[in-house]
């Protein structure tokens, strides 16, 4: 994954929702041996999967989904898919929200 896209990631989340993505890294790694972003391009259900069981609720876990993760990769790769039609796409179809992200991450 690119380093520059991890980085705007990580500075986005720690404005937006201070220490929420240094505790949902650590709770990621320790757990499933997974850093958040490659569980949400390699295994997107995982992270959903993770943040309900944090938080015992789906609205708030598509909350944190959409403004720690989503939008921010989604500004960094200026694509012009609306960040709530990526979330969508996550709860309803994560296979194809999968390969949607591996081209915004990586449009080769």
């Amino acid at each position: 994954m690119r380093e520059d896209l991890i980085n705007n990631v990580v500075a986005k989340a720690n404005n937006v929702l201070p220490g929420l993505y240094t505790t949902l890294e650590l709770y990621c790694r320790t757990r499933y041996n997974f850093s958040v972003l490659e569980a949400l391009i390699s295994n997107p259900q995982l992270i959903v999967n993770v943040l309900v069981e944090m938080y015992s609720n789906m609205d708030v876990a598509r909350f944190i989904i959409r403004e720690l993760l989503v939008k921010p990769i989604a500004a960094a790769s200026r694509t012009r898919i609306r960040v709530d039609e990526l979330v969508n796409l996550l709860f309803e179809n994560p296979d194809e929200f999968k390969k949607t992200m591996e081209t915004l991450i990586d449009p080769a």
